[in-house]
């Protein structure tokens, strides 16, 4: 190979521009695929799909999920404990009324409320086991 000082300048530039072509498809490629890949990113699809996984994943999310769940069953059955199936519409009134007060206390009171059930079944599991247990 011919050393750059041997070179005239026509070669030297020629050499040049062909380096600098070759990085500019390479440069083309890449930026093709992150074309590519940025379109399919934002598809609706996607976009969706990728919001539901961050929603299943959120542990704040799941958590909220539960403490709704605790505070709808809790005020459901307060209200099936005091006022049962009615149709009186003054007892039909104030179990709605019931229902929606306790279910908003428990949701927020939610984390005590677990704990309690865990102790509570904890105990419960305890003394199951001890049952089982042969004398000795």
């Amino acid at each position: 190979m011919i050393n750059n000082t041997e070179k005239n300048p026509s070669q030297i530039l020629q050499q040049k521009i062909m380096l600098v072509e070759m990085q500019r498809e390479k440069d083309f490629e890449i930026l093709h695929e992150q074309f590519k890949t940025s379109f399919a990113n934002l598809s609706p699809l996607n976009i969706i799909k990728n919001t539901l996984k961050d929603v299943v994943n959120s542990k704040e999310i799941k958590n909220d999920v539960a403490d709704a769940g605790i505070g709808f069953t809790t005020g459901y059955l307060a209200k099936k404990i005091l006022f049962g199936s009615t149709i009186n519409p003054i007892k039909i009134v104030a179990g709605s009324l019931l229902q929606t007060l306790v279910s908003n206390i428990s949701i927020k009171n939610a984390d005590t409320i677990k704990a309690v059930a865990s102790k509570i079944f904890g105990a419960i599991r305890t003394n199951k086991n001890k049952k089982h247990e042969p004398y000795k």
